[in-house]
């Protein structure tokens, strides 16, 4: 799931995202806020959205509780300099104890050396945890990132 909307082309930044009619304000609030941690990048602040129980199951059915998870968020962020995030916030489910969110990203994290590039599609669930939302669970149909040098793409 470490996927959370970027795209870093020559230096430019953009966050941007559209919702479904149905995801509700707080949930569209929590996603902004998500972005903008991609642009800036804040690794630091992107983790506080993921309560402790979150686990992440891939397109594979692969689980990744917690722990495993940050260390691959580290990876996508280290040495990210700048980034942009592109999410489409298809509809929502709202259950009396969570939200569920069918989304679409776009994103990319620029270091000196390369541009990731990444893509992801699947359902996070948000519970309100301590007053706070939180994602618990996200369910990936779709997740690929790759690498690209920068003197590749047109920066020395």
């Amino acid at each position: 799931m470490m996927k959370r909307s970027l795209i870093a082309i020559s230096g430019f930044t953009v966050a941007a995202t559209s919702y479904g009619a149905d995801v509700p304000s707080e949930i569209r609030i929590q996603y902004k806020k998500i972005e903008q941690c991609i642009v800036k990048p804040d690794v630091r602040t992107f983790k506080t959205f993921f309560a402790a129980s979150f686990v992440n199951v891939d397109d594979q059915g692969t689980v990744t509780a917690y722990p495993a998870f940050m260390k691959q968020v580290d990876g996508l962020f280290a040495g990210a300099i700048s980034g942009t995030a592109k999410e489409k916030l298809r509809t929502a489910k709202v259950y009396p104890d969570r939200v569920e969110v069918d989304f679409d990203l776009t994103f990319s994290l620029e270091t000196k050396k390369s541009v990731l590039s990444g893509h992801e599609v699947g359902i996070d669930t948000w519970k309100k945890i301590g007053g706070l939302w939180r994602l618990v669970k996200t369910v990936d149909r779709v997740f690929t990132v790759s690498r690209m040098d920068v003197h590749l793409v047109g920066r020395h």
